[in-house]
């Protein structure tokens, strides 16, 4: 699952680049919207076959995602779908990497600096 979020974020990266998002633009987006991003099949297919066959397929397959995710339309946010009680509105997929950064942050630079990421 891990691996589909992350080829999911990658592919609608350049989609967001492209349009002027900030970080937590990106991110509020794909967490609001964990579940979508979660049905890209490529990485499935690293599962499905030997090493060296997967790494081909994923080469061929994820330019023709980027193509696919700078073509989507947004999906409607929560609050204007309709609301399912068996999963969470927004999933934080990437607080602890941030908590992570945070304090590497810190350490690195002082509590002022790491406050501004």
């Amino acid at each position: 699952m891990l691996c589909n979020w992350l080829v999911a974020f990658f592919c609608f990266e350049y989609k967001w680049a492209s349009r002027g998002w900030t970080l937590e633009r990106r991110i509020e987006h794909f967490e609001s919207r964990w579940a979508y991003f979660a049905g890209l099949p490529c990485t499935a297919l690293a599962f499905a076959f030997p090493i060296f066959l997967s790494a081909g397929f994923f080469a061929m397959l994820f330019p023709v995602y980027i193509i696919m995710a700078n073509r989507a339309s947004p999906s409607p946010k929560p609050s204007e779908a309709v609301r399912y009680t068996l999963w969470p509105e927004r999933m934080a997929i990437f607080s602890i990497p941030s908590r992570v950064n945070n304090a590497i942050l810190s350490a690195l630079c002082g509590p002022r600096r790491a406050r501004r990421q």
